[in-house]
């Protein structure tokens, strides 16, 4: 709890800190930077972001994140989604993105994994431990997504691990959350991107 008031409180400094990261500036990838543009900072109105906004207010991912998390859904279509969180609105708006998409909290119940959907809030230990087990499911076309890589030096460290190995493809760095695609056609690079 208390470590969710401090990466509050921190948010307008590491946007400060970010600001020249933003929209896509100094990229050169032709899928990065179309990501970036058309769906980190789509402006748009989706059909289901009504119901986002009528959503009580949580301590947890923000409004913002649960739209961002929305358009991910939207952008890569997966068929199987393995999740941990205590946000129980991620997999709402998950299958408010894709009706039929099937999702577990389960890290065994599916042979391949489109989509991961991981938080900072599971400790440390069990984390590593998840991903492990979840790694060999994830294959060329999934997405691994991370709530708060950038709220803690374990997290940041773990993100630095997955970045490196040599499956993981190019990968974007929100400070909330961490994307990493699983392509290898695309040259690999992080990302840091002010969201």
């Amino acid at each position: 709890m208390l470590k969710h008031y401090i990466n509050q409180i921190k948010k307008p400094f590491i946007w400060a800190v970010r600001f020249r990261k933003r929209r896509g500036y100094g990229v050169h990838s032709p899928f990065a930077f179309n990501f970036i543009t058309t769906v980190l900072y789509q402006r748009g109105q989706f059909y289901n972001y009504k119901l986002i906004n009528e959503l009580p207010r949580s301590r947890d991912e923000s409004k913002r994140i649960l739209k961002l998390i929305f358009r991910l859904v939207n952008f890569i279509q997966p068929k199987t989604i393995v999740y941990r969180s205590t946000n129980s609105f991620v997999p709402k708006v998950m299958r408010w993105s894709r009706s039929d998409v099937q999702i577990s909290t389960s890290f065994s119940d599916f042979a391949r994994v489109d989509l991961a959907y991981l938080s900072y809030q599971t400790p440390m230990e069990d984390l590593v431990n998840e991903i492990g087990t979840l790694w060999p499911s994830l294959h060329e076309n999934s997405m691994l997504i991370i709530y708060g890589i950038g709220y803690s030096k374990e997290m940041k460290t773990l993100w630095s691990e997955l970045i490196k190995d040599e499956k993981s493809g190019i990968s974007f760095d929100l400070y909330d959350l961490g994307i990493l695609f699983f392509n290898k056609s695309r040259n690999k690079q992080d990302y840091i991107v002010n969201f």
